[in-house]
């Protein structure tokens, strides 16, 4: 979540609407003469978003939300709430003032924390700490599946141009081949905490339109929300890489084309930051959703940067205006939310499905196997490998979204068996 410090202030020689330098700890300001700290001493740590206040020597003013990093020291990805002029600041870079400081948005998060019981030293719901353990014991806030990539059950290196390639729940829309793999964070590093994972994204080069998606289903829980979506990114080179939110009806809504929001760029470096932006999502009225359920969804869109490498972690979309620590939930959680849309059994022997028996021949039997949760829709089923058969023939079929059917004829009168037998692979699709 956005982090808070008591009397943080510091000078900056910056110009122009981009990352802002810090400089030093402001000493006396007028009228009250009180001098400030600077952000480290302050307690803010490299990566914290903040919310932040900017006062120009002209008159101007800006307060939003960023990212502090302790190289320069500067704050980066600055994300308007507000300003005298209505859009991001060029500062003068005569005499800038920063500040942390708490924004409208940051204190309306409040009103739905409950106050510290009697027994905290501090029953203050402005507590800092015990707001960040309230927010943080609140699960499923993170819309976002496999956000941390710790997923992939089609490979963990894939080369292609569309659909799904690799890690699981991301869909890929390339007009010329790229690369995407599953990297591991150096054990012990601090600029993404608590990650193990991130994917790496080898952009081929190409003038033609191509972008990054993850579907979130369900649309209707964002009507006219305002919603934040984080992430941590860097690149090979410096580039900016575009991220916009897209609403979609479902099958026989209204409207049927791309109900795309406004376009936000993040500036990536070689070195890891932290974005966040926000976006409210449009006010649903004289839309009609479709007819089949869980087709309706809301996407979040990346750009292709042509040519360029980019790694991602820990992308997060929240309701609410700030962004809070990335949610880390078990990675048997995670696989069971993309069992939902996609799974593949692992084709080893005595593992699904593997079925014994006993007829007489031309005898038809058969079972009915649950999936471990119920899928999106009823998916298709696709096989590969060969089973090993005793003394059968075997037909799998999908039934519903909850289901599938073995069905055996026996081949003669005796014991009759299938088995993955370490080759026989089965994948379960149920996604967009």
């Amino acid at each position: 979540m956005t982090v808070l410090a008591n009397r943080a202030g510091m000078s900056s020689a910056t110009t122009g609407t981009g990352d802002i330098t810090l400089s030093a700890a402001l000493g006396a300001v007028p009228t009250n003469q009180c001098s400030f700290l600077d952000f480290a001493t302050a307690g803010i740590v490299n990566g914290a978003a903040v919310s932040y206040l900017v006062l120009d020597s002209n008159g101007g003013w800006e307060c939003g939300h960023a990212t502090y990093s302790t190289t320069g020291p500067k704050i980066t990805g600055r994300t308007l709430s507000k300003s005298s002029t209505g859009a991001l600041l060029s500062l003068s870079g005569n005499n800038v003032q920063v500040y942390v400081s708490a924004l409208a948005e940051d204190i309306a998060l409040l009103d739905s924390v409950p106050l510290a019981p009697a027994f905290d030293n501090d029953t203050s719901a402005a507590s800092t700490g015990f707001v960040q353990q309230e927010i943080a014991s609140r699960s499923y806030r993170n819309h976002v599946i496999n956000g941390d990539f710790e997923v992939w059950q089609r490979a963990t290196s894939a080369s292609g141009t569309g659909s799904y390639i690799g890690v699981d729940h991301w869909y890929f829309s390339l007009a010329v081949s790229a690369t995407v793999s599953r990297q591991s964070h150096t054990v012990g590093q601090t600029d993404v905490p608590g990650a193990r994972y991130f994917m790496r994204l080898a952009f081929g080069t190409t003038g033609a339109p191509s972008n990054l998606r993850h579907i979130i289903e369900g649309l209707r829980k964002f009507n006219a929300r305002q919603v934040t979506l984080s992430f941590y990114a860097k690149a090979d080179a410096a580039c900016t890489w575009s991220c916009f939110l897209q609403q979609a009806y479902g099958s026989g809504g209204s409207p049927s084309g791309a109900d795309n929001g406004a376009s936000q760029n993040a500036s990536l470096t070689t070195s890891w930051q932290r974005f966040q932006f926000q976006f409210t999502v449009g006010n649903f009225t004289g839309k009609t959703f479709g007819t089949i359920d869980t087709t309706d969804n809301l996407s979040i869109y990346f750009g292709e940067v042509s040519g360029r490498t980019i790694d991602v972690s820990d992308v997060q979309l929240e309701y609410g205006g700030i962004a809070t620590a990335f949610e880390r939930i078990p990675p048997t959680e995670t696989l069971l939310r993309c069992y939902r849309y996609y799974r593949v059994t692992v084709g080893t022997a005595n593992t699904e499905p593997t079925l014994y028996g006993y007829a007489a021949a031309g005898t038809n039997y058969g079972i009915v196997m649950r999936h471990p949760v119920p899928m999106r829709i009823q998916p298709t089923l696709s096989f590969s490998g060969t089973p090993s058969l005793t003394n059968c023939t075997v037909n799998i079929f999908t039934l519903d979204a909850f289901t599938y059917a073995c069905l055996i004829t026996a081949s003669a009168l005796g014991a009759v068996a299938i088995q993955p037998n370490n080759s026989y692979i089965m994948t379960v699709n149920a996604e967009y």
